[in-house]
């Protein structure tokens, strides 16, 4: 079941079938709908950068030699990018963009992500939430290298191999949803790395 947002002249409702452990604050978070980076922002009181992890880009009919201003649209490009809060990444989102505007095709070739898309073009995006999901993620743990003994093979000082620790489990929220504006339609899944970050967990940037 996706999401509804329905309104009156004084009412505003979201529903949404939403996993019972998801709190109030996730639930916030889930809803962005295309200003997810400003959220983050705002939560963490720094700066979030979007940073490229990887990115294909292809046009309806288009020649190697044709410059970005003569391909045919749409142009379809799917993508991987992390946003970065001091260092540390806190979500990765997965999108697969549809663009059918020149004008939005100028601004992802000119570098813009689609959260300052949507807000350059100053529209409210048609949002909807397809699916959320908190992940059980195992990690294993190692412990630091300690140096070798003195006797036997090791006595030139090499350093031991770590020993295991036992695996640590965390979890990671994820969600799955449509947005779209005018000229741009975006197939978007996102995962926020360790759920700590919004539960007041040990997690820490």
């Amino acid at each position: 079941m996706s999401s509804s947002d329905s309104f009156g002249p004084n009412t505003t409702l979201v529903k949404f079938p939403w996993p019972q452990e998801i709190t109030g604050l996730e639930r916030i978070l889930l809803s962005a709908n295309g200003g997810l980076q400003r959220l983050l922002s705002a939560y963490f009181a720094q700066q979030i950068e979007a940073e490229v992890v990887s990115t294909s880009t292809y046009y309806a009919d288009a020649h190697e030699s044709a410059s970005d201003s003569e391909k045919t649209l749409p142009m379809t490009q799917r993508r991987v990018i992390n946003l970065v809060c001091n260092g540390t990444v806190v979500c990765t989102a997965t999108s697969t963009i549809v663009v059918n505007s020149r004008d939005v095709a100028n601004l992802f070739d000119q570098g813009f992500f689609i959260g300052q898309v949507v807000r350059t073009l100053q529209q409210t995006p048609k949002f909807t939430l397809l699916d959320v999901n908190v992940k059980e993620i195992e990690e294993a743990g190692v412990t630091p290298a300690a140096p070798a003994s003195d006797s036997g093979d090791s006595s030139d000082g090499e350093l031991s191999s770590g020993a295991s620790t036992p695996s640590k489990r965390k979890q990671r929220l994820w969600r799955r949803y449509m947005l779209g504006v005018d000229g741009l339609e975006c197939d978007i899944e996102e995962e926020f790395l360790d759920r700590e970050m919004f539960t007041g967990g040990s997690f820490a940037l």
